[in-house]
């Protein structure tokens, strides 16, 4: 296996972990997006309900295009 195979296998885990937090935790997600950049800002209900939804499509996404390309 070359160096290429470890590159992309450690990018695909980063991704997975990414959108895991944003599928537990919409909150963290949303203040490492966003929340950074205003003080003392609290995310809306709404903000954390579409974080959610699309972590949640990243993840299947994510499995579809592992489950087509390996």
């Amino acid at each position: 296996m070359n160096s290429f195979y470890y590159i992309e296998r450690t990018i695909l885990f980063l991704v997975a972990v990414v959108i895991l937090i944003g599928i537990v935790s919409p909150r963290t997600i949303w203040m490492l997006d966003i929340g950074f950049l205003i003080k003392g800002a609290e995310p809306t209900k709404a903000a954390l309900v579409v974080t959610r939804i699309i972590s949640i499509l990243a993840a299947i996404l994510l499995v579809v295009l592992v489950k087509e390309f390996f």
